[in-house]
């Protein structure tokens, strides 16, 4: 509870677990002052505070008590559920050891979710599970729209006359100063998008679909500074999200297993026949496995035209697609590419995976990605 409180620049991968309980008479300053039989659980946030567009006005009363007027603090999620959620400020206070004892603050945002139901009813294991999970697909939706981090790195969990406190440890965000021009969607619009994504996560995990790995490279390689770390990162993505595609879709191989064996072993008494060599035969004949497999560019542009993705708006005019291009140069040729065109390669790889993961996710309406200046230096020649 320190202001010094070191957590609050994490993000977490549950490699360090650390348990409190405390009684409420311990606990004053970070704990919810209002009485009776409610629930609140608070997950502690790191990354840009901007990004959750809320307001407050301080403000002190005769007394000297604190007051705190909170503007859209209200988190609206569509779907009935068991409590509610609140983005609000969360304040921390220590005693500075200099003349006057004077005390300092310090803040983070806070998911601060609340239920009037009966733990008979509804448990603390699942209100915990429950709000746990919502905590990190909110921060999902959040780091994809800010193109930047947006982690949970504790939770407190208060009711009666007992406070649990979580902290988990985590990677350190990026410190690159968020600016709302460079988020996926514009400030109106950005409570929609993350209610929209909540529910595309949820309902992705219901058809198996796992869209972590591909989130976190998105976000990763967005915040790379290297051009070749950030298309080899955004690539990841994007070769992950085809992967999830040619699953669902059957499109890993261009022919059942028993006709394409077939055909392999004809072409195999080619080979022999061809080269006089063995060794290299043998070397052809093990790359014969390849010629099923689909290729990543046939499964992408599936992909696009299934997803009504639109990539010709990143180039020039009458220009054809060249990020695979690009990517067997530098994945498997080796070759060098000139910095400035990998640089606008990897704008176009950026914008191509933030239209599909937001598609996927339901979000069909209109995208920052990338911005209409960005967009007029790509479609230069």
């Amino acid at each position: 509870k320190s202001a010094h409180h070191p957590v609050a620049d994490l993000l977490f991968d549950d490699l360090e677990i650390q348990y409190k309980v405390w009684d409420t008479e311990k606990v004053t300053a970070d704990t919810d002052p209002t009485s009776g039989e409610k629930r609140y659980l608070a997950f502690l946030l790191a990354g840009p505070e901007s990004v959750w567009g809320i307001y407050w006005i301080n403000g002190y009363s005769y007394t000297g008590n604190r007051e705190i007027e909170i503007m859209g603090s209200h988190v609206e999620l569509s779907g009935d559920w068991p409590f509610d959620v609140h983005c609000v400020p969360w304040f921390f206070y220590d005693k500075l050891i200099a003349e006057g004892d004077s005390t300092i603050e310090t803040k983070v945002i806070a998911l601060r979710y609340s239920t009037s139901r009966s733990v008979e009813e509804y448990s603390d294991q699942e209100f915990l599970r429950e709000s746990r999970l919502m905590a990190t697909d909110l921060t999902q939706a959040a780091s994809l729209m800010a193109r930047q981090w947006v982690v949970w790195y504790s939770y407190r969990l208060r009711f009666q006359d007992r406070v649990t406190c979580f902290y988990r440890s985590t990677r350190l965000p990026g410190k690159v100063p968020y600016d709302q021009s460079d988020a996926l969607v514009s400030a109106r619009h950005s409570r929609n998008f993350l209610d929209r994504l909540v529910c595309g996560l949820r309902d992705a995990r219901k058809q198996g679909l796992d869209l972590n790995l591909p989130l976190s490279q998105f976000v990763d390689g967005s915040n790379k500074a290297n051009p070749d770390e950030m298309f080899t990162t955004l690539f990841l993505s994007l070769e992950k999200l085809k992967d999830l595609h040619a699953a669902s879709n059957e499109l890993q191989f261009n022919s059942d297993k028993a006709s394409f064996k077939v055909l392999s072993t004809k072409l195999k008494e080619v080979i022999r026949c061809h080269y006089d060599d063995p060794d290299t035969s043998e070397r052809v004949c093990q790359k014969l496995g390849d010629l099923n497999r689909t290729s990543i560019r046939f499964i992408c542009e599936d992909m696009f035209n299934q997803l009504k993705v639109d990539w010709t708006d990143l180039y020039p005019p009458n220009t054809e697609i060249t990020i695979f291009n690009t990517r067997n140069k530098l994945f498997h040729a080796g070759k060098s590419v000139k910095d400035e065109y990998l640089l606008k390669e990897c704008h176009r790889l950026y914008g191509l995976v933030a239209r599909v993961l937001c598609r996927i996710l339901g979000w069909n309406d209109r995208i920052y990605c990338p911005t209409e200046r960005d967009k007029r230096w790509l479609q230069s020649k």
